[in-house]
């Protein structure tokens, strides 16, 4: 009996000292057991915590994996919407909605204007009658027309003030007069002066009515009927600028000015910057040049340093441009720059012109010409 409790008694010195409780020199009584009850209850309470833990752990890992799973399938659905949409990068993804989201908006613009001209012709028929008439004018009627409905619209507006100031002094005449025996003759010439003012109001909102649309139709005649040079020109500073711009010349003006293809912004020449205003004028100088050649024996066209002040995508363009009127005219071109020639060639690769342009290289070398 005495060595079981000795045996027991070491027993319990032992787990005090693991439990880094210092059992007392004397021999070990309740209170060193209440502390193992204590430090017993601790760890089992320890322990559930931690097995607490260790299960929110793993949900944590489970949705952390969902999760992940979640963003791998966004990141294929976006790829495979690049891929639709033939975007190169997620930048030029957003570009493309971008430019998607401005088309539905002049789509949506386009079908209110076109709403509002029905209503305001009445039906289709009238509409295309209308289109067919505006086509069939000339720029100078659109001109004469639109300077006399101005004529017209401002001699209806003082029309219309002189009929409510009259009408003004009626009333107040009719306020003054209510008892008078002339009332009814008043009452009667302010009926006359009312008929003659809804006719002169219906007047002037067709007048209005018709302002519009003539203005209408003078910008789309600028957009689409401008002289031949200009019109090359357009072409050459659209393939420059990747589309971005064109040019026109307004109706009674004798300045150049660009249009921006999805704004529709025009721009004078003091709102350009220096690049677009040489690209402008080169793409003048080879319209005047292809003009010239259809009359006489084309000439050569002498070009120094073309690409200096463009960017990259602007010097693919302009040559591309170069190329195309090499087809009737032969193009020298200066430069000190090694990438002048790069570029030229970049041009050809891309729309695909191989050997269908003749294309000879020289440099100058302490006075002496060479062939490349």
């Amino acid at each position: 009996m005495n060595d079981y409790i000795a045996k027991t008694r070491k027993e319990i010195t032992d787990i005090l000292i693991a439990c880094n409780i210092s059992p007392k020199p004397s021999e070990v009584g309740v209170s060193e057991i209440d502390a193992l009850n204590v430090a017993l209850k601790t760890a089992l309470d320890n322990q559930r915590k931690q097995a607490e833990l260790n299960e929110k752990l793993d949900d944590t890992k489970r949705e952390i994996k969902k999760l992940s799973a979640r963003i791998a399938n966004w990141q294929n659905e976006l790829n495979e919407l690049m891929k639709k949409a033939q975007a190169k990068n997620e930048d030029d993804f957003r570009y493309i909605g971008e430019s998607y989201n401005n088309w539905l908006k002049c789509k949506d613009k386009y079908e209110i204007n076109r709403r509002n001209l029905i209503n305001l012709a009445g039906n289709e028929e009238a509409v295309k009658s209308l289109e067919l008439e505006l086509k069939e004018t000339d720029s100078f009627s659109l001109s004469s027309e639109k300077e006399e409905l101005e004529r017209n619209i401002e001699d209806t507006n003082k029309q219309v003030q002189k009929s409510l100031q009259e009408k003004g002094e009626l009333n107040e005449k009719i306020k003054n007069i209510l008892q008078d025996e002339k009332l009814s003759n008043l009452l009667f010439e302010q009926k006359v002066k009312e008929e003659q003012l809804s006719v002169t109001v219906k007047r002037w909102a067709t007048l209005v009515v018709l302002q519009s649309l003539i203005k209408q139709s003078m910008e789309k005649y600028e957009r689409e009927r401008q002289p031949k040079v200009l019109q090359e020109a357009s072409n050459y500073i659209k393939i420059i600028t990747d589309r971005n711009y064109r040019l026109m010349k307004p109706i009674g003006e004798y300045s150049v000015k660009i249009e921006n293809a999805d704004t529709m912004e025009r721009k004078d020449e003091i709102g350009w910057s220096g690049g677009l205003a040489d690209q402008v004028y080169l793409s003048v100088r080879f319209g005047l040049a292809h003009a010239f050649s259809e009359t006489s024996e084309p000439l050569p066209i002498i070009l120094d340093d073309v690409f200096v002040r463009f960017d990259q995508d602007r010097q693919l363009g302009t040559a591309k441009v170069i190329l195309n009127v090499a087809k009737s005219h032969q193009i020298f071109i200066f430069s000190c720059h090694p990438l002048t020639r790069e570029i030229i060639e970049n041009a050809i690769i891309e729309i695909g012109l191989n050997d269908s342009v003749p294309l000879t290289h020289y440099i100058i070398d302490d006075g002496t010409i060479m062939k490349v």
